[in-house]
């Protein structure tokens, strides 16, 4: 959607007015950093010496309760298009698009909320709330593009149990076209469940599955697990995932399902005042390659204000065969 057409939609949400409809709530998130590549492999498409200011993401949300039962969220997004290399000017210049447009029906279908529109999938929700850090990188899983953050369809959530009792059990189901924020190609549907159950010493356990279906038998499925634990001053998790793409291989293997593999494990916990430590490492296994690829980050994240938190931090690729790719950077992460 244009630009124009997206505040439209914004300004719809804040200005539209019932009877009943409470004051519309406006929030948002900035984040960006001043980056510079100390060391580079010579096949990488970052150069070494490559340096920039960048706002990486902006949103801006708005959400209002049209009554006690139904509520409405559309949210922004801008993103940074990446350092330019001579392209057009068209092109570097930051894009933004709608991220979310929904409404949420409270106990729409018994105990169960129902969600239509353009919403938030469950993927990995609950893994980026216990990363804590999407303003330094995204989940594995969606930083290897398996799955989509959004998608347009229905989704129906709730839970089993008293809230925030041991062996409540919440769940996430979603229907949706598989495509994210493009447009529908073809004629199957993408199904996703996600199931999570809070264990004795408050440890989150979440089994997820989804299959997407695909034309000419390209289907994909997904299994993952992922465990997360915390308190006030400390958490961490430990995410892994199969994604099998069917017919997907190429040149002698044509005809054949690749998988991709990966684990991701991080944590954070306090080191001073105002100020915590941080870490994570992924590993990724590409079965079309046969190669392992990894990726650590670490830093230390200041708390200058509430809601606002500056991050140096060390961002390094390791691709299997190739010498390493490393960012020192100073992250500043503004939520509003």
């Amino acid at each position: 959607m244009r630009v124009s057409g997206s505040m439209g939609l914004l300004a719809g949400v804040l200005l539209a007015g019932t009877t009943w409809a409470a004051e519309p709530k406006v929030s948002g998130q900035v984040f960006g950093d001043y980056y510079w590549v100390v060391a580079s492999d010579a096949h990488s498409a970052t150069a070494e010496r490559q340096n920039a200011l960048q706002i990486r993401r902006m949103y801006l949300t708005a959400d209002r309760d049209l009554s006690e039962a139904a509520a409405v969220r559309v949210r922004l997004e801008a993103n940074d298009p990446g350092f330019a290399n001579g392209r057009d000017a068209d092109r570097d210049r930051m894009n933004v698009y709608v991220k979310n447009a929904y409404l949420l029906w409270r106990k729409g279908l018994g105990p169960a909320d129902v969600i239509v529109g353009m919403a938030g999938t469950p993927t990995w929700a609950l893994s980026e709330e216990c990363w804590g850090y999407r303003s330094l990188e995204k989940t594995i899983m969606d930083l290897q593009k398996v799955g989509t953050p959004v998608d347009l369809g229905l989704g129906l959530k709730g839970t089993v149990g008293a809230p925030g009792a041991l062996g409540q059990v919440a769940y996430f189901a979603m229907v949706s076209q598989g495509t994210g924020l493009r447009a529908e190609d073809d004629h199957g549907k993408k199904f996703a469940l996600s199931l999570s159950a809070l264990t004795p010493g408050k440890v989150r356990l979440e089994g997820y599955v989804d299959t997407n279906r695909r034309p000419h038998g390209h289907d994909q499925t997904t299994v993952k697990a992922f465990i997360g634990a915390g308190s006030k001053a400390w958490r961490g998790g430990v995410e892994a995932f199969t994604r099998r793409n069917s017919n997907d291989g190429t040149g002698a293997d044509a005809g054949r399902d690749v998988t991709l593999r990966g684990v991701s494990a991080f944590g954070s916990l306090p080191v001073a005042a105002a100020t915590r430590g941080f870490g994570r490492l992924d590993a990724v296994h590409n079965g079309a390659t046969d190669h392992t690829d990894m990726l650590v980050i670490v830093g230390a994240d200041r708390q200058l204000a509430p809601g606002c938190h500056l991050m140096p931090n060390l961002y390094a690729n390791l691709p299997d065969g190739l010498d390493p790719t490393l960012q020192a950077r100073l992250t500043l992460d503004v939520v509003f």
